[in-house]
């Protein structure tokens, strides 16, 4: 997990009670500052847990592989699994089939 600096724009989970990097969600720094007002924001793992089929592909650093659980960062080659449909590296799959199903 990274360090937290005050001249870094973040935003407050209020369900989990976590901090997150405004860049990490691709954010500029004017929208995070506006987010970060709002007294009910809910960060994209949670928003996952609340809403089972949340899927955001604007945030490419908080996806983590399904198989080995690493972040998925922007240039990394991905491949979602045709049986399960979860997002794994493309080594951590055989042939579009994530190792969890196979």
């Amino acid at each position: 997990m990274k360090g937290m600096y005050k001249h870094q724009p973040s935003i407050f989970c209020t369900l989990c009670r976590t901090i997150t990097h405004g860049k990490c969600l691709s954010l500029s720094i004017d929208t995070c500052v506006e987010l970060s007002r709002d007294p009910y924001w809910f960060c994209p793992t949670c928003m996952s847990d609340i809403f089972p089929f949340f899927n955001n592909p604007v945030l490419p650093c908080l996806n983590e592989c399904g198989h080995c659980l690493k972040i998925l960062g922007n240039s990394t080659a991905r491949v979602n699994c045709k049986n399960c449909g979860n997002t794994s590296h493309d080594s951590c799959c055989n042939n579009r089939v994530c190792y969890s199903c196979t």
